[in-house]
């Protein structure tokens, strides 16, 4: 077995007092999540209590925690770590496969095989060679791709001669439960990417416009370079929503498919993952409540590629596990190589070759002795293959990795500028309380997050998956000594949310970012859920069933808690992103035929950028006309419009706005101007002529 427990049963307590320890800690936690759901209320009532002890404790750290949280956040550490004490040495078999582990022959490479070995080599150099240029011509990109392949097939015929080919990890009924989940997912995920609700970020529009213009010939950018959206993003991710672009056709639909496959096809891998670390219940749970978890749903109706970090993370370590499990070479190789590729997707995607390393560490599934040290050869082999584009580049690959973090501020620098700002930032002492600051803010973010931001709302995480996440935590922390693959999920938590949150170049850590501790969270509530029966163990059946039937109650109620914060949040806390106007704008338009001119007169001072790119998203790119802010252009093209057309305003100039509705009212007087939703703040004031 890959993983087995190696748990010593702990002492039994007696089954009432198991009972107490378990809802006075469900108690504490449910108390916490009540105060954070309104701590200044909360605060003030503790402020009553006697004592100046209190009155600290409910105003500590103001500039980072608002007043009252810090009480709240108190009582659910307590809480879960209660409940985590109670069910440590709880755990189930551990390591279930649908497959068992084959023995390993040791064959001598024949004529054949050394051979396929040299074209391997021969076309790796070639393609290092190429892609060593300042600016390497398309065929580097050919060599590259196709020296993966050969090495992958050389790789398989060695596990042939060796009896280790991968095979297949999931059995019939297991491919016929993740491909439902997968299906119901993608179906509950992509029915409302298309909705006027989601639309409105402004800097999203960047990533479709230069999808679009890749796919139109428009612009010609080497594939494995880093010079894509903003002149920093990987353009093989914009590649990959090009395919997708391809399908429905070149709009939004499309580009925005792309990010909730992205979100699916992750699920049988986190099946896997937790299936061979714990069990298949484990397994299943950790993608249910990941599949459906607020931040992850969310992202995935949006043409970021934050979501893309979800397959390629997620999978680099389910392959890692299966094919240490089966000992092949072909799947240490893909494993390596799919960790390696999370460089050219979205950048937190670049800790897979850590995380992967780390996972064969822990499972001690990275040997050195002779007879197995290949496996762990060609697992760097793939990553070293994969990031060879990049590391070739060495000072643009640095620029562009430091732009995003702390150390430039996210100020855009040059590989000239790295030394300087890297320098800079070590010498200066004052960010050690910036770092950690961030990293406890990255720790509490599903339990207080101030401001949430595109499509969010409060709490960005539901209570109930992240009890469990912190109670699957703390058992992973009290059993890392003794349990790898808890240490695995333990260490891997504390690593991704250093990098993602603490050394971020916002002021908090934002949920772009934070959205890649989702699978992490879903498999520590896995680990936490699958464990509660035990807690109601006794000789009775009943109280055993009743036990189970909660653990899938507790799970449906999760599904439940974020497909209606989902839709509340869409329907009644958002009308698309920031004020809502340009939402507004993109609702009220649809209601117009497609003959109709839409003309959009737009105040300077708003932060709702890019309309005339999120129009285009939804095709209104060839009727739509956007001045910000009105000028004289915009009074020379409303003299010359013809009906049908639909102009709007969104101005704050009392001046400007009378003189483009007398200019309208002379042309047409039998118009008449209406307000779109009068008394909300996204209602704009329309003039329609069909």
């Amino acid at each position: 077995m890959v993983a087995s427990g190696g748990l010593t049963p702990r002492p039994s307590l007696g089954f009432s007092l198991r009972l107490v320890a378990f809802f006075t800690g469900l108690i504490l936690v449910v108390t916490g999540h009540l105060i954070l759901f309104n701590p200044e209320h909360y605060g003030h009532r503790l402020d009553r209590f006697p004592g100046q002890l209190v009155r600290e404790f409910t105003r500590f750290r103001l500039d980072i925690l608002p007043y009252g949280v810090l009480p709240g956040i108190m009582l659910f550490f307590l809480g879960t770590l209660l409940m985590a004490v109670l069910l440590a040495g709880r755990s189930s078999q551990t390591g279930e496969s649908a497959c068992s582990i084959p023995p390993v022959r040791c064959n001598p490479l024949r004529w054949t095989g050394w051979l396929g070995l040299a074209v391997a080599v021969g076309f790796s150099l070639c393609a290092a060679g190429m892609l060593a240029r300042e600016s390497p011509p398309p065929a580097a990109a050919v060599f590259w791709f196709s020296s993966m392949w050969i090495w992958c097939g050389w790789l398989y015929f060695r596990d042939r001669d060796r009896d280790t080919r991968p095979g297949y990890p999931l059995s019939g009924r297991e491919t016929g439960i993740v491909l439902i989940l997968m299906l119901v997912n993608l179906a509950w995920v992509s029915h409302d990417l298309y909705d006027w609700r989601w639309s409105g970020t402004p800097d999203e529009a960047h990533f479709f416009m230069t999808a679009r213009a890749f796919m139109e010939g428009r612009l010609d950018r080497f594939i494995l370079s880093e010079n894509g959206v903003f002149g920093y993003h990987p353009v093989l991710s914009t590649c990959y929503q090009i395919f997708f672009m391809r399908l429905p056709g070149p709009d939004g639909y499309g580009w925005r498919l792309s990010s909730a496959f992205a979100l699916s096809v992750t699920l049988p891998f986190i099946y896997i993952l937790g299936r061979e670390l714990w069990n298949r219940r484990t397994g299943i749970l950790a993608a249910v409540i990941f599949g459906w978890t607020k931040i992850a749903v969310g992202f995935s109706h949006l043409g970021y590629n934050n979501v893309q970090v979800y397959p390629v993370l997620i999978g680099s370590l389910a392959l890692f596990v299966w094919a240490c499990r089966r000992r092949s070479l072909t799947g240490y190789f893909l494993s390596g190589w799919i960790a390696g590729i999370g460089f050219y997707t979205y950048y937190a995607a670049r800790l897979a070759p850590i995380l992967t390393i780390l996972l064969g560490l822990c499972l001690g599934g990275l040997p050195l002795i002779r007879r197995d040290r290949q496996r762990t050869a060609v697992l760097f082999l793939g990553i070293m293959l994969a990031v060879m584009p990049l590391f070739l580049h060495p000072g643009d690959f640095l620029a562009h990795m430091l732009q995003q973090t702390a150390v430039t501020g996210g100020v855009q620098i040059t590989h000239e500028d790295v030394s300087y700002y890297l320098g800079r930032y070590l010498k200066t002492g004052e960010h050690g309380t910036r770092i950690m600051d961030h990293w406890f803010l990255t720790f509490i973010h599903g339990l207080y997050f101030r401001w949430p931001h595109h499509f969010q709302t409060h709490p960005v995480v539901d209570p109930i998956s992240y009890s469990l996440a912190f109670i699957g935590l703390w058992i992973c922390l009290l059993e890392m000594a003794r349990n790898r693959q808890n240490r695995f999920l333990g260490l891997s938590f504390l690593v991704t949310s250093f990098v993602v949150g603490a050394i971020s170049s916002h002021d908090r850590p934002p949920l772009t970012r934070l959205l890649v501790l989702s699978p992490f969270l879903g498999l520590l509530a896995a680990v936490a859920l699958e464990r509660v029966p035990g807690v109601f163990a006794t000789s009775r059946k009943t109280v055993r069933s009743l036990a189970v039937a909660g653990v899938v109650l507790i799970t449906g109620c999760v599904v439940a808690w974020n497909v209606t914060a989902i839709h509340i949040s869409l329907n009644r806390d958002h009308h698309g992103y920031g004020d809502g106007t340009t939402g507004e704008l993109l609702r009220q338009s649809r209601l117009f035929p497609e003959t109709t001119q839409i003309v959009y007169l737009q105040r300077e001072g708003t932060h709702m950028q890019c309309v005339d790119l999120i129009m285009d998203e939804y095709g209104f790119g060839n009727r739509m006309t956007l001045f910000r802010p009105p000028d004289n252009r915009a009074f020379r093209h409303l003299s010359k419009i013809q009906p049908p057309f639909a102009v709007f305003l969104d101005l704050d100039n009392l001046q400007e706005s009378v003189k483009f509705k007398m200019l309208l009212n002379s042309r047409f007087p039998q118009g008449n101007w209406r307000h779109t939703d009068p008394g909300r703040r996204w209602s704009l004031i329309y003039f329609h002529i069909p």
